[in-house]
């Protein structure tokens, strides 16, 4: 049960970063938008976790909610805008 949830929020959290980072930011490198999508993948996960634990709220459960509602903020915001891939 562990690694299902590790792998819940490893999803969230990217998910989230791969959002902002190539539709936000529009890097025309490849190696630009990894190097975007890294940072904001470590940023959300430190911030989260400093945010709930300086409010005395670090629990799992906590965790995994207030990264998804990051990433349904994330997603409501750039619902529109175009992403960086020419397929």
């Amino acid at each position: 049960m562990a690694i299902v949830l590790f792998i819940l929020m490893n999803l969230i959290v990217g998910s989230c970063a791969f959002m902002v980072s190539y539709r936000v930011f529009n890097f025309p490198g490849l190696i630009d938008g990894v190097l975007a999508f890294s940072v904001l993948y470590f940023s959300q996960v430190v911030a989260s976790e400093l945010t709930l634990g300086l409010t005395g709220r670090l629990y799992l459960t906590n965790l995994i909610l207030f990264n998804l509602v990051i990433m349904i903020a994330a997603w409501f915001f750039t619902r529109n805008k175009p992403h960086s891939f020419n397929l």
